[in-house]
């Protein structure tokens, strides 16, 4: 018999994150700090929030601040953005997204600064 999971997972996201060129945003994504090498957690995607912020705007203080959301199946991966982002900054945070129940994500990571490339 199949137990399915009715709490949210604690854990979060371990990620590394930086700007490649062409407006695209490299990130590799953990479930575990120890890891050294990318991987989901079992039964999540990647949530991404991020918000594009000119060279004079503030850091958001916190996630609910970014207000483009996305996910991915994959935990090494990139992050497309509009060319005319280049030069700017993107605030990113990142969390477990539960495959079929968003009561179930994970706690959303620290706010990471990019710059897009």
């Amino acid at each position: 018999m199949l137990t399915e999971r009715h709490a949210a997972t604690q854990n979060q996201v371990w990620v590394i994150a930086k700007g490649i060129g062409g407006a695209k945003i490299h990130y590799e994504a953990r479930a575990d700090k120890s890891s050294h090498r990318a991987a989901k957690l079992k039964g999540y995607n990647v949530g991404i929030d991020y918000l594009i912020l000119n060279q004079t705007d503030a850091i958001p203080a916190t996630p609910d601040l970014l207000t483009v959301a996305t996910s991915s199946t994959k935990a090494n991966h990139t992050l497309d953005l509009a060319l005319n982002t280049i030069g700017k900054r993107v605030a990113l945070t990142f969390y477990w997204k539960h495959k079929t129940n968003p009561a179930l994500d994970g706690p959303k990571s620290t706010i990471i600064v990019v710059i897009i490339t």
